[in-house]
């Protein structure tokens, strides 16, 4: 059996009534937190920040450089994203910033895939529910899950904020 899920406004079968055509079936979740809770770990000092999971777009990287707002990083952080959307980054200066801080941009890879504890890491900080949950199981490396927000403040102070 194949489950699918649709989301209503986004997913191009709900947005034309398929989805609920074909299956009835509402499911409403009201809560998030204990999935959240689920992802996030306890480690207080953090390794590497690692955001692009799936690959970061051109706003989340411009944010991040807002974020940073000068500062240096403290630990490692690696946005990994697509050629072209370094490519655009580069053009508005965000990579420049970014990189002025202390972070690396990382076109067309994707950190599951790495040998992070090889490389020595043993903490990370992310905002992706999906690297979260990889990085826990299939790597085994302690893992801290918050929004764009947090892990910016982990990459700057090399630990995770209060």
């Amino acid at each position: 059996a194949v489950a699918l899920y649709h989301v209503e406004g986004v997913t191009p079968e709900a947005q034309i009534g398929i989805a609920l055509a074909n299956n009835p079936s509402r499911l409403t979740i009201e809560r998030l937190d204990e999935g959240y809770q689920a992802l996030d770990g306890s480690a207080e000092e953090i390794d590497l920040v690692w955001i692009g999971c799936p690959h970061a777009s051109l706003i989340e990287i411009e944010e991040v450089a807002l974020l940073l707002e000068g500062r240096k990083v403290a630990t490692e952080l690696w946005i990994t994203t697509a050629r072209e959307i370094v490519t655009a980054a580069t053009a508005n200066g965000s990579l420049d910033s970014i990189m002025s801080c202390g972070g690396t941009l990382v076109a067309d890879a994707c950190l599951i895939g790495a040998p992070v504890r090889e490389m020595g890491f043993r903490t990370l900080a992310t905002n992706s529910a999906k690297g979260a949950f990889y990085l826990q199981s299939h790597l085994g490396v302690q893992v801290r899950f918050g929004p764009l927000s947090r892990c910016v403040e982990a990459a700057v102070a090399g630990r995770w904020p209060a």
